[in-house]
């Protein structure tokens, strides 16, 4: 289950392979539930890349520690996780440059960097205020 009182849902699901019912409840200010559900189909599962580290910690899962992503765009992958916090936020930078934000424990996008070294770095924020980060040196080809 996951819950958010911000008016926007945006999370990581660790699904085993299989199929999956999900459902998703909100209620307005008057308190009137809209609700809508629907199947999904996992075929793999996916091991979190933050599944055995500390217990607080953040973690750049792709690109992996080769130091190079072959092209552009190139997936990105990062994962926090907070001793029983929820995590509240993640940033990517990239050169110290803001290029994805999300409210959630996990980010999985595709980044589009020029050619060259750039240095990324993943801030990670937990609802305590702890501030975990990982950073990688990415060349672009």
């Amino acid at each position: 289950m996951f819950r958010s009182t911000a008016g926007i849902l945006d999370t990581y699901l660790d699904l085993r392979a299989g199929h999956h019912h999900i459902v998703i409840n909100a209620w307005d200010s008057a308190g009137n539930l809209t609700s809508k559900d629907g199947m999904v189909t996992i075929a793999d599962r996916i091991e979190s890349c933050n599944e055995y580290k500390p217990p607080v910690s953040v973690t750049i899962c792709s690109p992996g520690s080769s130091n190079a992503a072959p092209g552009t765009p190139f997936h990105f992958v990062a994962a926090a996780r907070s001793d029983g916090h929820t995590i509240t936020a993640m940033i990517v930078y990239a050169d110290g440059k803001e290029i994805q934000r999300t409210f959630a424990n996990y980010m999985d996008f595709q980044a589009k960097l020029a050619p060259g070294t750039h240095s990324m770095v993943v801030n990670a924020w937990d609802n305590t205020g702890t501030l975990m980060q990982a950073s990688r040196i990415v060349t672009m080809q």
